[in-house]
C-alpha cells in the first residue's frame, strides 16, 4: 500500500469547472509536494469530472456525489483522507505556492497545534437583489493572537479556506 500522503486537500464543488482549474493550479504548484487533493463534485451538471481528469495528477482525487451541499461534500472528503493533515479549499479560491510549506513549518515549530489558520487577504462581496453592490477589503484586519474561542465569537471572519487541522 502507498505511504499516505502528510497533507489531505478538501475541495468540495458544485457547477465550477470554469474556476476550478484555478484552485487546482495552486494547489499543484505547492513548493511542499507531499500532498493529495481530494476533490467532491457535489452533483455538478458541467465539465468538472472531464477537468479534473485533464489535469492527470496521480494526488488528485475525485469522487462525485448527488447534490447534499458543501457540507456533506467536506465530510465525505474527510472520509476519504489520507493525511496527517487535513487542510481545506473552496472550488473558487486558491492557495499561496508556500502555503502548505509555511503551515507545516508552523506545525513543526508548535507540536502541541492542533489547527492553523492562514493569515490572507479577504474582500467582501455584498449582493442586492443579485446584483454586486459593494467590495469591502478586508486584508489586515487578522488579530495577533487567536484562539478557538475567537472564532466561535465571531472575531474575525473565518470560513474552511487554508484551515488546517490534525486528521486524528
Amino acid at each position: 500500500m502507498q505511504k499516505p500522503p502528510k497533507v489531505s486537500i478538501i475541495t468540495p464543488t458544485y457547477n465550477r469547472a470554469y474556476i476550478l482549474k484555478n484552485a487546482i493550479g495552486s494547489i499543484v504548484a505547492q513548493t511542499f509536494a507531499d500532498w493529495e487533493l481530494v476533490i467532491i463534485d457535489d452533483g455538478s451538471t458541467d465539465n468538472t469530472k472531464e477537468l479534473v481528469e485533464s489535469i492527470g495528477d496521480q494526488r488528485i482525487v475525485y469522487r462525485h456525489q448527488d447534490n447534499a451541499g458543501p457540507s456533506a461534500a467536506r465530510n465525505y472528503a474527510v472520509g476519504l483522507a489520507r493525511g496527517e493533515w487535513i487542510a481545506y479549499l473552496d472550488s473558487d479560491n486558491e492557495l499561496l505556492p508556500t502555503y502548505l510549506e509555511t503551515m507545516l513549518e508552523h506545525f513543526e515549530r508548535h507540536p502541541n497545534a492542533l489547527y492553523g489558520i492562514p493569515q490572507g487577504n479577504y474582500t467582501f462581496e455584498l449582493y442586492e437583489d443579485g446584483k454586486l453592490i459593494d467590495l469591502v477589503d478586508k486584508s489586515g484586519q487578522f488579530p495577533e493572537s487567536l484562539s478557538i474561542r475567537d472564532i466561535f465569537r465571531r472575531k474575525l471572519h473565518f470560513d474552511m479556506n487554508g484551515f488546517m487541522h490534525v486528521r486524528y
